[in-house]
């Protein structure tokens, strides 16, 4: 999980205009939807 966290830091540093920006935030909340279900399940 840290290893995405990473990936995703060093690709906030990379991407620096907005519509990119607001793809990656809904990308970001769609991973922690999915990471909250696989939570519930445990």
């Amino acid at each position: 999980m840290f290893g995405h966290l990473a990936i995703a830091l060093t690709w906030m540093h990379r991407i620096s205009s907005p519509p990119s920006r607001l793809i990656f935030i809904i990308i970001l909340t769609l991973a922690a939807l999915r990471f909250s279900k696989l939570g519930k399940r445990h």
